[in-house]
């Protein structure tokens, strides 16, 4: 009881000082205008489309999630270096870890926080989705009634998208870190982690077009697990089941978050080159 006391006690502290930044404030508020926007495109085109047409409630949740999903990524590196790096390029990792508690619990209480904020911003895209398809969706068939009394058909596949895209954001935000860890810095983590998205999200589409088109087969096999590969697999873009995925999504995870504990533990924590 007195440690889960303790990391609550860090958990409120590492919130009361990230809650002060602006800058947070600003990427979390332009993630919710990528989500709302593509809501309100979404319901603009199928409304003054040639041939209108309603969407029905529940593709509103499930059009959000693919925009986080996309943009997921993105912003768990971010959120890493509003978490970790600033503490190197302002010098005040010291006066954290000089407190009497094992040094590993910074880090970790940061990690927990980082996850909880993206939580917190998906499950707030399911219901600006939901409240959008009240709005915005085919009202025939008792669409209202029926989300307010049972699930309706169609939206487990939102609740598909959600446990899909959110655990590789997590992924992302642990590998933010690491990259904090290692270069001291939040430019570095920044930097080589966008670095990493972009790279996997183009090169490897690139590779297999290109060998593909020379040799005649596909590269696909050989990245399936990697991160690209596996972010992919889960959130239902490969043949096999996304449930084949989830393993070794939380192997990297797992890597990624004990990695950045092991260098921080290990290295000095003065401030690199920010």
């Amino acid at each position: 009881m007195a440690i889960a006391a303790n990391y609550l006690n860090l958990l409120g502290w590492e919130w009361f000082r990230l809650r002060q930044r602006m800058g947070f404030w600003a990427i979390v508020g332009i993630m919710g205008l990528f989500v709302v926007g593509n809501l309100v495109v979404v319901a603009l085109a199928t409304r003054l489309a040639p041939l209108a047409f309603g969407l029905p409630a529940q593709a509103y949740p499930a059009a959000a999630f693919l925009i986080l999903a996309a943009l997921g990524p993105f912003f768990g590196v971010v959120l890493a270096s509003f978490l970790l790096g600033n503490e190197f390029a302002w010098g005040t990792w010291r006066t954290l870890v000089a407190r009497g508690k094992p040094r590993h619990w910074p880090i970790l209480s940061k990690l927990l926080l980082g996850g909880a904020i993206l939580a917190a911003v998906w499950v707030l895209a399911w219901c600006v989705g939901s409240v959008f398809g009240l709005i915005a969706g085919d009202d025939s068939g008792g669409v209202i009634t029926d989300f307010l009394f049972e699930i309706p058909d169609g939206w487990g596949q939102a609740a598909t998208q959600f446990f899909s895209s959110l655990p590789v954001a997590i992924t992302y935000l642990a590998l933010g870190a690491l990259l904090c860890v290692v270069g001291r810095s939040p430019t570095f983590g920044v930097g080589v982690g966008i670095a990493i998205v972009i790279a996997e999200s183009v090169a490897y589409p690139l590779a297999n077009a290109i060998i593909q088109g020379v040799y005649g087969f596909e590269i696909h096999e050989y990245t399936r697990w990697t991160l690209w590969g596996v972010s992919r697999g889960l959130m239902g873009r490969d043949e096999l089941s996304a449930a084949w995925f989830l393993p070794a999504l939380l192997a990297y995870l797992a890597l990624f978050c004990g990695l950045s504990i092991l260098v921080f533990m290990r290295r000095d924590v003065d401030s690199g080159n920010a």
